[in-house]
C-alpha cells in the first residue's frame, strides 16, 4: 500500500524548518570535522569567487573574439564576393561589349 506523504509540506512548515536548522547547527557545533572544515571555508569561498570572476572575463573575452573573427570573415567574404562579381562582369559583359 502506497502512503500519500509528501515531504515537500515539511519544508513549507516553518516549525520543521526552525527545528531542523537549530539541529545542524547544535550538531556541527560539536563535530571537530566541521571545525576543521569552517576553518579554511572563508578562503575557499573567496577563492571560489575569484575563479568565478575570473571565469566570466575570460567568457566575455572570448564572446569579444569571436565577434571580431565573425566580422573579419564577414568583411573577407564580401570583399571576395566583390572582387567575383567585378571579374565576371568585365569578363561576361564588358569584353563582348568592346569587342563588338
Amino acid at each position: 500500500a502506497r502512503v500519500d506523504v509528501y515531504y515537500g509540506n515539511l519544508i513549507t512548515d516553518d516549525n520543521f524548518v526552525k527545528l531542523f536548522t537549530n539541529s545542524v547547527l547544535w550538531a556541527a557545533k560539536g563535530s571537530s570535522r566541521y571545525n576543521a572544515i569552517s576553518s579554511n571555508l572563508t578562503a575557499k569561498i573567496e577563492n571560489s569567487d575569484e575563479e568565478q570572476q575570473e571565469l566570466i572575463s575570460r567568457a566575455e573575452e572570448a564572446d569579444k573574439n569571436r565577434a571580431r573573427n565573425r566580422l573579419i570573415f564577414l568583411v573577407i567574404t564580401w570583399g571576395v564576393g566583390l572582387v567575383v562579381c567585378v571579374v565576371v562582369v568585365w569578363k561576361l559583359v564588358m569584353a563582348p561589349v568592346e569587342a563588338g
